[in-house]
């Protein structure tokens, strides 16, 4: 659907229309995100319509309520963390006569946020590149945040910069009671809860509340009682914190641990030294966050940050008890988010060097079995519809990170065709099959179907007349684990082929 369309229609919806010069900023301000957002990873929403309702309407629907509720932002309005500029841009889209202070630490933000600023004429914003600490002082009227960071934090860290009277304007999920309960009522009146629902065209319901507290003591007052552990990382670092199983962060954690959540958002945890110190060396681009605990001294943590050459990667601390809720809880910090490659599809198959077909419904086998192959130099794995996915948490750990270097793809498609082609090439490792120690001929490359211990090859691989290999075994035992043969197999007919 047309940009303008649906930018009229949502903002229609919310009582905001907007003028013909403000839909053009909302356009290019699009425009800008989509065209930046591969290369810096502004934001995980990428339809024309979610970006209008999660970002633009988010942003902007609070200013009916403030209204109703006859609450002003006093100027200036401080955005902090305000990351691709949210809630901030689209708000001083609107409020042409209000000053922004939009501070963010991150350097690649902060640059495209000067391009905005510098595209869309908006002179009444001014970009802070600043990790905010309780010490520094930023004079505000308002602060005004989206941010993951927990309402206390937010509190705290602008210690220094909102004066007596000025509000604090949370944008949060629908479950907060938990972070209302840290605030401290001293300090902080709560003067607003409100509870509300972002407009859509489909069946979405997005809960968001809106929290205002006014703060009732000047700076110097609060300054002084403001005891409590700081980590010496914020001197150098910022990161974020999560201490609720609430988090929306935490919930998207949670489901990680789940082979169609991986698949849908193309990313997974990796956990245990090893395989995040190789991963850190080899890929240092695909990682998005680096998670801790207490576990990890500061020093390490500094050590991490200094060795990871990717200025996007963002740095979370998790308490404990919530790490322990999580599949990574086995391994020590420090874990990473990272982007997983994509599972191609058969007909991007690139027949120029031998490949597995691994129909393996356990993880560990899977792991294990890409690990095997990339140790013999090959590196296309075949998964039909049986097979787990790669990316699983014991996948990985079990393939000790080979499954990064993998080509993966996908036979639920177009099967029939991909078995026919290599008809002759592909050996099905079965009990029954040829001594694998007799193979007269064996092509330079060449497929291998190998199944699970006790199960076997699923049963529909045997209507294509596959030539069929077994590795002689003692009659005491039936079969063989599918790594142990998957390694066996393969130095064979690599070394004779």
């Amino acid at each position: 659907m047309d940009f303008f369309v649906l930018l009229d229609e949502y903002f229609d919806c919310i009582s905001l229309p907007l003028n013909p010069k403000q839909k053009e900023l909302f356009f290019r301000f699009y425009q800008l995100l989509k065209q930046k957002n591969p290369e810096l990873n502004l934001t995980r929403i990428h339809s024309l319509e979610e970006i209008i309702r999660k970002h633009f309407v988010d942003s902007c629907m609070i200013l009916p309520i403030l209204d109703k509720y006859r609450l002003v932002l006093k100027t200036p309005i401080m955005d902090l963390g305000t990351g691709a500029g949210f809630p901030s841009i689209p708000l001083a889209i609107l409020l042409e006569n209000q000053n922004f202070l939009l501070v963010e630490s991150r350097k690649n933000r902060v640059e495209f946020l000067l391009e905005v600023k510098k595209e869309l004429g908006l002179n009444h914003i001014e970009i802070i590149h600043k990790t905010l600490t309780y010490k520094d002082q930023v004079p505000c009227g308002s602060v005004i945040t989206r941010a993951l960071e927990s309402m206390k934090e937010t509190a705290i860290r602008t210690a220094n910069s909102l004066p007596k009277e000025g509000l604090l304007v949370f944008l949060k999920g629908p479950n907060v009671q938990e972070e209302l309960n840290e605030m401290n009522e001293k300090y902080f009146e709560l003067i607003l809860k409100h509870d509300y629902v972002l407009p859509s065209r489909g069946e979405q319901r997005d809960e968001r509340t809106l929290i205002v507290f006014r703060k009732k003591v000047s700076k110097e007052y609060l300054l002084s009682p403001v005891v409590r552990h700081y980590f010496q990382l914020e001197k150098y670092l910022r990161f974020r914190k999560i201490e609720s199983k609430q988090n929306e962060f935490f919930k998207f954690l949670k489901k990680l641990e789940n082979s169609k959540e991986i698949k849908k958002e193309k990313r997974t945890l990796i956990a245990g030294e090893k395989i995040v110190n190789e991963f850190i060396e080899k890929f240092p681009e695909k990682i998005q966050d680096f998670l801790f605990t207490k576990e990890l001294s500061e020093e390490k943590v500094l050590k991490y940050f200094k060795l990871i050459k990717n200025s996007n990667v963002e740095y979370v601390y998790l308490e404990k008890e919530l790490v322990r809720e999580l599949e990574i809880s086995e391994y020590s910090p420090p874990y990473l988010l990272v982007e997983t490659k994509e599972i191609q599809e058969i007909k991007a198959f690139d027949y120029s060097s031998s490949f597995l077909i691994l129909p393996l419904q356990n993880p560990l086998n899977l792991g294990a079995c890409v690990r095997t192959a990339i140790g013999f130099g090959i590196s296309n794995i075949v998964l039909t519809k049986e097979s787990a996915n790669p990316f699983l948490l014991k996948s990985i750990r079990s393939s000790s990170g080979a499954v990064f270097l993998a080509n993966f793809f996908s036979l639920k498609d177009d099967k029939d065709k991909f078995i026919n082609s290599y008809r002759n090439k592909i050996f099905l490792l079965d009990i029954e099959g040829e001594d694998i120690r007799q193979l007269k001929v064996i092509p330079k490359n060449f497929g291998l179907i190998i199944g699970e211990e006790g199960q076997g090859i699923p049963k529909e691989f045997y209507q294509y007349s596959l030539p069929k290999i077994t590795i002689p075994i003692s009659k005491e035992i039936d079969s063989l684990n599918a790594a142990v043969s998957c390694g066996i197999a393969l130095f064979y007919l690599e070394n004779r082929k």
